[in-house]
């Protein structure tokens, strides 16, 4: 399975914020049930929505992701099914309303998308990759499947809801130093266990997938799923 990267958790750093402090917060989801896109697959329930609303968007995560060159799309599982399902981000695709197909973001590219965006890129860089190296080595960071879990998040709740790295939705507020989010962003990377985690039977999970924002208006996302103890895969189309 492919190692991406979810970038979210740079994004407060962007010089059109000016932020000066870091404030994870929970970016909230519904059950697959309020989605009328909901589809059924090997006993689990699964719904899709994207972000394609510049002040919607930057609402829900804390800054302007759109305007940093990312589609968030956010999926949501019920699995009620017998079997333990992940995502696989090789086979995992944004449609949109040309029938253009694009891939999730690999996490070169997700980075250099936020960086671009930063006033400081070689100060970031250090920070963020540092801290990568010491708390995320063989995670399955950000672009698939970053589930964003806010600090007042309890433990136990979000080991229902992890199926991927947990980030950390973002918020910035005022003006300030440089230095002082990109510090704050790095050492809530370091801290997370950024690994991708199976979705079990009975558990609720959803996470974000990060695709390239030129992709414009989207109209389906192409989700595989995979049963870990039979490999076999299950392949949705969930309109957007």
């Amino acid at each position: 399975m492919q190692r991406l990267t979810a970038w979210l958790a740079l994004g407060c750093s962007l010089i059109w914020l000016g932020c000066s402090t870091y404030e994870p917060k929970v970016v909230s989801f519904k059950l697959p049930e309020a989605y009328a896109n909901m589809q059924r697959v090997a006993g689990a329930y699964v719904a899709a929505r994207a972000w394609t609303d510049e002040q919607e968007a930057q609402n829900a995560f804390g800054f302007n992701i759109l305007r940093a060159g990312l589609l968030p799309v956010q999926v949501s599982f019920d699995n009620r099914g017998s079997q333990t399902l992940v995502i696989e981000p090789s086979q995992t695709f944004l449609i949109n309303q040309k029938g253009e197909v694009f891939p999730v973001l690999d996490e070169t590219e997700a980075y250099e998308r936020v960086a671009r965006g930063t006033r400081s890129l070689e100060q970031v860089k250090g920070l963020t990759q540092g801290a990568l190296a010491g708390g995320a080595t063989g995670a399955l960071l950000g672009a698939a499947i970053g589930v964003v879990a806010g600090h007042s998040a309890g433990e136990a709740a979000m080991r229902g809801a992890t199926i991927g790295g947990a980030v950390g939705g973002l918020a910035g507020v005022a003006r300030g130093t440089d230095t002082d989010v990109p510090r704050a962003i790095a050492e809530n990377l370091s801290r997370r266990n950024l690994k991708n985690k199976p979705i079990k039977p009975g558990e609720l999970a959803y996470g974000i997938i990060l695709f390239p924002r030129e992709a414009g208006s989207p109209r389906a996302l192409r989700l595989q799923l995979q049963d870990t103890d039979t490999r076999q895969t299950h392949t949705l189309n969930l309109p957007l």
